[in-house]
């Protein structure tokens, strides 16, 4: 859900005088979604999908890099505690993605407990599992792959 901290930001991808984490954090998982739907608009017809999705919030140790703060404001989020899972439960949706039978030809969706996700209300506050309204933008999604595959040398 991450990914609802921000768009890409296609003209500043490295947020050049306006980095902030969380944007940048938000930023990355936006492009792991763009990534994953311009993969399946792209090689889908050949039979490749890819999908996208939420993990949930995961107890692994990427809480390290938090700072105290956060971790005291989200730690006395009462709304938030039920959500927190094993690394087991975290593991789930991406199982599924890869077995669901449900799922086979229907690539570049994105997912969250073990079900395609639908948008995200903002009245339901950080707990809800839904994508962003940027989430599906195929102009953009296009841009970055063309912006990804420069910077990786992959244009000629």
């Amino acid at each position: 859900m991450a990914h609802r901290f921000s768009e890409v930001v296609l003209d500043n991808t490295n947020l050049d005088g306006i980095y902030d984490p969380m944007k940048a954090y938000g930023q990355s998982k936006t492009a792991n979604i763009w990534t994953s739907n311009e993969i399946d608009r792209r090689y889908g017809p050949q039979g490749l999908h890819a999908f996208s999705l939420h993990p949930g919030a995961v107890m692994t140790g990427l809480g390290q890099f938090l700072s105290d703060a956060q971790i005291r404001e989200w730690s006395k989020n009462e709304a938030l505690a039920p959500t927190w899972k094993s690394v087991e439960q975290g593991a789930a949706t991406t199982v599924w993605a890869a077995v669901a039978k449900e799922l086979e030809g229907k690539g570049g969706k994105y997912l969250a407990d073990c079900q395609i996700a639908g948008p995200h209300d903002p009245e339901t506050g950080l707990e809800d599992t839904g994508y962003a309204p940027w989430a599906y933008d195929e102009a953009k999604e296009a841009r970055l792959w063309e912006i990804s595959t420069r910077l990786a040398g992959l244009d000629a």
